[in-house]
């Protein structure tokens, strides 16, 4: 299984609206992308938008049981109408030529980690970000060093447990229209 995440510029002129146009026309057509995405191996495939410094940006993230050059060239090469759709789409919102090979290298996965205890999966989270000239490595090192340890050597060394009431509350009495303070678990996973 593949996973791949991409980055795709929304121009300087483009709206937001126009990030959405495909995923929005994608859901329009809900067994015809059901058919190209199976067609083309993906079993997962989200979007986000994601505003930056440097632009917007509309990141995809796909896992497929193929590899990811044949993913994209199947996606290319369909015949489909909604296929068709989607790479004349990416070209025009995106200027991105899907029918073209990658310019450079494939996109590298420098890290993984997934919870083997968890069956599910929730709403996601994907992002771009910049690399510093020659961070790559200093990257891929971290990786080495901290992949499958236990507990992270990131991990907090304490458990500490947040105050019920925020400092700017404390000493000052509960106003009558509270129904109670909020108790949250802590937000520190067990490891």
């Amino acid at each position: 299984m593949s996973r791949t995440l991409l980055a795709f510029p929304v121009p300087p002129g483009k709206s937001d609206d126009d990030a959405k146009l495909i995923a929005e026309e994608l859901r329009t057509r809900p067994r015809e992308y059901e058919t190209a995405r199976r067609r083309a191996g993906i079993t997962l495939e989200r979007a986000y938008l994601q505003k930056t410094p440097m632009g917007d940006f509309v990141v995809a993230y796909i896992e497929s049981s193929l590899e990811f050059a044949d993913t994209a060239r199947l996606m290319a090469e369909s015949e489909l109408g909604i296929d068709r759709y989607f790479v004349q789409a990416g070209k025009e919102v995106h200027g991105v030529d899907m029918t073209q090979p990658l310019q450079g290298p494939p996109p590298e996965t420098v890290a993984v980690w997934f919870d083997r205890q968890v069956t599910s999966r929730g709403m996601g989270l994907a992002f771009c970000a910049p690399l510093l000239p020659d961070a790559i490595e200093t990257a891929r090192s971290h990786v080495r060093r901290t992949s499958g340890r236990r507990p992270l050597p990131s991990a907090p060394k304490t458990k500490a447990s947040p105050p019920d009431r925020s400092a700017c509350h404390i000493g000052v009495p509960d106003s009558p229209a509270a129904a109670a303070i909020q108790r949250s678990p802590v937000l520190i996973s067990p490891r």
